[in-house]
This record gives structure tokens, C-alpha cells and sequence, in this order.
């Protein structure tokens, strides 16, 4: 060998057919396991995008279901306060009523 060719063997790789079996068996279980690891992760990172659907659904059902009985609460309410304007048309009526049958019967007209 010439001087040149060593030179240019010092500083450049060279592949060739000794590559240890055990170094391509090391790289293949690696490889595997890799591969293993980012489907497992994708299917926890899959878990838990669904999670997180459910619990942002339910926090909105939760919520709605706060806003429905603010409603509900609100109308009964309205529906108690009405109630209360009824009673009052009611024992005004009963009011007038007995008023009427009174002048009746001091007036003497039958009943």
C-alpha cells in the first residue's frame, strides 16, 4: 500500500462483513422495542383523548343540568307568586259573594 491509499483507509469508514451478530441482534431487539413502546403510548394517548371527551361532556351536562334547575327553581317561583295573585282573586270573588247573599237577605229576596 501506498502511502496515499493509508491515508485516505485512516480517515474514511468502511462497512463491511464484519459486524459482530450480536450487535445486529441488539439493534433488532431495540428497534422491536421501540416500535412496542410508541404503539403502547399511542394507545394510552388514544385512552386518553377519550377520557377527556367523556369528562368535558359531563362537566357539560353537569353544567347544563345547574343552568336547568336555576331555571326550573326560577319558574317555580313565578308559578308561586302567580298562585298567590290567584288566591287573592279567589277570596276577593268569596268576598263579594258573601256580600251579595248578605244585601239579599237583608233586602228580603230569596237566595
Amino acid at each position: 500500500m501506498t502511502h496515499e491509499s493509508r491515508r485516505y483507509e485512516d480517515t474514511h469508514w468502511v462497512i463491511d462483513r464484519h459486524i459482530p451478530l450480536a450487535l445486529l441482534i441488539g439493534l433488532m431487539v431495540q428497534t422491536g422495542g421501540v416500535v412496542w413502546w410508541a404503539a403502547t403510548l399511542s394507545t394510552r394517548v388514544d385512552a386518553l383523548e377519550k377520557l377527556i371527551v367523556t369528562s368535558t361532556d359531563e362537566r357539560y351536562r353537569a353544567t347544563q343540568a345547574k343552568a336547568d334547575f336555576a331555571l326550573r327553581d326560577q319558574r317555580i317561583d313565578t308559578n308561586l307568586v302567580r298562585i298567590g295573585e290567584v288566591q287573592e282573586v279567589i277570596y276577593r270573588i268569596d268576598s263579594k259573594v258573601d256580600r251579595l247573599l248578605q244585601r239579599g237577605a237583608v233586602n228580603g229576596t230569596p237566595e
